[in-house]
């Protein structure tokens, strides 16, 4: 779940790495993190439009809206990503990361 910061790298800088052949440090965990998709429940040709993304706006959560031009029925439109400190509850992460996407309408 690197893209909720809870790596010192993220998976796109560690990909880097390998692909250009630099050396790799020792990856550290700097928290722990959780994810839920935003789907699609429509299809559509028509640009998608957004309505409750505001809502998703808490301390330690991030939305990922990734501007497809069309929609489909289930197709994966954005992700929320949470994160919390090492040792926490990453059951009760995954409901919040969950909770928040849900607020999230594809329209």
């Amino acid at each position: 779940m690197t893209l909720a910061g809870t790596q010192n790298f993220n998976e796109f800088e560690l990909h880097l790495r390998a692909v250009l052949g630099l050396p790799i440090p020792c990856v550290k965990q700097l928290a722990i993190g959780a994810s839920a998709v935003i789907l699609s429940p429509i299809a559509s040709n028509e640009p998608p439009r957004y309505r409750g993304i505001e809502e998703t706006c808490e301390e330690d959560a991030d939305i990922r809206i990734f501007g497809k031009p069309t929609t489909r029925v289930n197709r994966r439109m954005g992700v929320v990503v949470c994160r919390d400190e090492v040792g926490s509850d990453l059951d009760a992460l995954r409901d919040k990361a969950k909770r928040l996407a849900a607020k999230v309408e594809v329209y």
